[in-house]
């Protein structure tokens, strides 16, 4: 084995083994929270009465029993008839703060409508929001503090390792580059040539499971960002794929075709149950980011718990992970099983 390569792989290994939880540290984290709090959305249709909503969620509050530590929020919205708010409802589990907001759904349901003719639509969502608690702060701090020192062990041995590797060679012309690009280009170019074959694939391999767990990442990380957007009103404008509507925020017209969070192509089975929901012409509500308000969604419902799709980031690094060790070691497993 060439000089080096030794402390390149284990120093490459443990990077990996300090990012892979760095990354997925907030959603990690979440999964010890000692609270969650559901969300319960409110949608009058005939008119724009704050005060009455804010009514029956007081009167709500007195009815449930340990409802007194749920708040409302009035969304902002350019509608002219539909105005939406959003009852946060905490609880000691999911189960816990799902049934606490559907009493309260209820209950503000029973309040508004004995005051007299109107109309009020809830909706309880099924995704529930961890709380960090003390626990979590823990488990976020002890990631952390792996993270760092992990990678600094990582990154001493990638350059003990690089150096070890230019000391094999010294009559090797060496461009002087800072140390992170050095090790960038250093792993692009010289490993697959020192390498075995079989390192060399497995790390392509991680790579590809790494790229999949990012995009999982990313789309988790984009439903929590979407599941405070603001709704203005909309209207399609063409049904077919893409999908295109329009909506106007603070005097701005925009078009969006993006329906949710889950990307969705021509192909795909669901596009047309999905096209039939949203004939052109149609009035709907839109999420939009208030700092970006050109990025819009139709449904802002994640495609799985926030959790589980963190979670399922993860597995798909360890089993590619797994996977790679045990092809590693596939000689070595054929040769522990075989007869005596």
């Amino acid at each position: 084995m060439p000089r080096g390569l030794d402390k390149l792989l284990i120093g490459g290994l443990l990077f990996v083994l300090a990012a892979i939880p760095w990354i997925f540290r907030q959603g990690l984290s979440l999964q010890f929270a000692s609270s969650y709090a559901a969300t319960l959305d409110l949608r009058t249709t005939t008119e724009r009465d704050d005060r009455r909503v804010a009514r029956a969620f007081a009167s709500a509050r007195a009815a449930v029993p340990a409802g007194s530590d749920a708040t409302i929020t009035y969304v902002p919205s350019d509608m002219k008839l539909i105005r939406k708010s959003s009852v946060r409802v905490p609880g000691a589990s999911r189960d816990a703060a799902l049934a606490k907001a559907r009493s309260m759904s209820t209950a503000i349901a029973s309040a508004f409508n004995a005051e007299g003719p109107g109309r009020l639509d809830t909706y309880v969502s099924a995704w529930v929001e961890p709380i960090p608690g003390d626990t979590s702060r823990t488990v976020l701090w002890a990631i952390d503090a792996w993270a760092g020192v992990a990678g600094l062990a990582a990154l001493g041995l990638l350059v003990a390792g690089w150096r070890e590797s230019r000391a094999e060679r010294p009559d090797a012309k060496v461009i002087e580059l800072p140390a992170t690009l050095a090790l960038i280009v250093l792993a692009v170019t010289t490993l697959p040539f020192l390498m075995p074959r079989w390192i060399f694939m497995a790390l392509f391999a991680m790579a590809i499971a790494s790229a999949i767990a990012a995009r999982i990442a990313a789309k988790a990380r984009e439903a929590q960002r979407a599941a405070h957007w603001p709704a203005t009103e909309g209207r399609i404008v063409a049904s077919k794929m893409p999908l295109e509507y329009a909506y106007t925020v603070n005097g701005v017209e925009y078009r969006g075709t993006r329906i949710g969070i889950s990307d969705l192509s021509a192909g795909n089975p669901r596009a047309s149950a999905t096209l039939a929901r949203y004939p052109a012409g149609r009035a709907c509500p839109v999420y939009y980011d208030p700092a970006n308000p050109a990025d819009s969604l139709l449904d802002r419902e994640p495609p799985a718990r926030i959790g589980a799709m963190y979670a399922g980031a993860a597995l798909t690094v360890l089993v590619a992970l797994a996977v790679v060790v045990a092809l590693s070691q596939i000689s070595e497993i054929i040769r522990y099983f075989s007869p005596p």
